[in-house]
């Protein structure tokens, strides 16, 4: 998926580079950037109203569909990285805390590949 974003936002880039998106006023930046473009991330988006949003979901609704740890409350950054990266909420059914991927075999490798080092 990043590669094929990377070439949509290097096309336009190139076609829209120097279009201008409209006027900021010192009001506007003082009132908290509301109703105002400030800065494009691939990842997620600034809603004016909603807040921010992750690949299209909001923060309530990653609290709600990320896996989270046995007894806790909120999703595990594993989650929202796999989310930020493949743009897919990852399975439960595959997701165990520990795998930094979200493949579910929490670090150890597979059969004959060495084990993928884990950051504790």
């Amino acid at each position: 998926m990043i590669p094929k974003e990377q070439a949509k936002i290097k096309s336009f880039k190139q076609q829209h580079g120097s279009t201008a998106i409209g006027q900021i006023t010192v009001d506007m930046v003082y009132g908290g950037m509301r109703g105002m473009k400030g800065l494009i991330y691939e990842t997620s988006v600034l809603d004016p109203d909603e807040g921010i949003r992750f690949r299209g979901y909001s923060i309530p609704e990653c609290q709600k569909l990320l896996p989270k740890a046995a007894g806790g409350e909120e999703p595990l950054p594993e989650g929202l990285f796999w989310l930020l990266v493949t743009g897919e909420i990852p399975r439960r059914s595959r997701y165990r805390h520990g795998d930094t991927a979200g493949t579910g075999d929490a670090g150890t490798g597979t059969a004959g590949s060495a084990p993928r080092p884990r950051c504790r």
